[in-house]
């Protein structure tokens, strides 16, 4: 049995383009949906919140697509990513989405698209803004090895991943201490120091 293989994305799984609501209907938006757009991708792995939320029948209107739908941002911003995290949601139409079948890891496919994000803008067609349309998203060629090899390297790759984002934190932690600490130095320090006296 051959371990690698080299597939097309559209073998991998169903895909599934956005849609975007009538932004003339209000009560489309402010529910507790979300819809994803390429400025929510690339946030980390998992994506949990948007900036925009529909409602009940706004969501209606969009393609729901289930927890661990791999996210490729294929217009303007070509090659951003995410996973649909905890909560059911749907993406406007610059977002490609893939919804894994049982042949394959939705981690695993993430980090492939992740290492292969230059073929992803390469293949964007260049007009006036970068697009790479579902039918030449589909026919992508990806190197995907059999699902238990996938799991091994996806549950690898995401230890290494938290261990980034642990360290991340803790230099935002130190950062801002750090520019709480110079903020007392040069205006509450300077003023607790005791005034010179001057000689008579």
């Amino acid at each position: 049995m051959t371990i690698w293989q080299e597939k097309q994305v559209k073998e991998l799984g169903d895909i599934v383009t956005g849609a975007t609501p009538s932004t003339k209907r209000k009560d489309f938006y402010g529910g507790s949906y979300n819809l994803i757009s390429p400025t929510d991708l690339d946030k980390g792995k998992y994506i949990t919140s948007a900036h925009k939320q529909l409602t009940k029948l706004g969501f209606e209107q969009c393609r729901s697509l289930p927890k661990n739908s791999i996210l490729v941002g294929c217009i303007g911003n070509v090659g951003k990513l995410g996973i649909v995290g905890d909560k059911i949601s749907a993406t406007n139409q610059q977002i490609n989405a893939l919804i894994c079948n049982d042949d394959n890891n939705a981690e695993f496919i993430y980090y492939c698209f992740e290492k292969n994000r230059k073929l992803l803008k390469d293949s964007a067609v260049k007009t006036t803004i970068p697009i790479l349309n579902k039918t030449n998203f589909g026919n992508l060629k990806l190197s995907v090895p059999i699902l238990p090899v996938q799991r091994r390297i996806s549950h690898i790759l995401s230890i290494v991943q938290k261990a980034i984002e642990q360290q991340e934190k803790i230099i935002q932690t130190t950062t801002e201490m750090m520019k709480t600490l110079m903020n007392k130095l040069f205006t509450e320090g300077l003023r607790g120091e005791p005034q010179k006296q001057t000689e008579i």
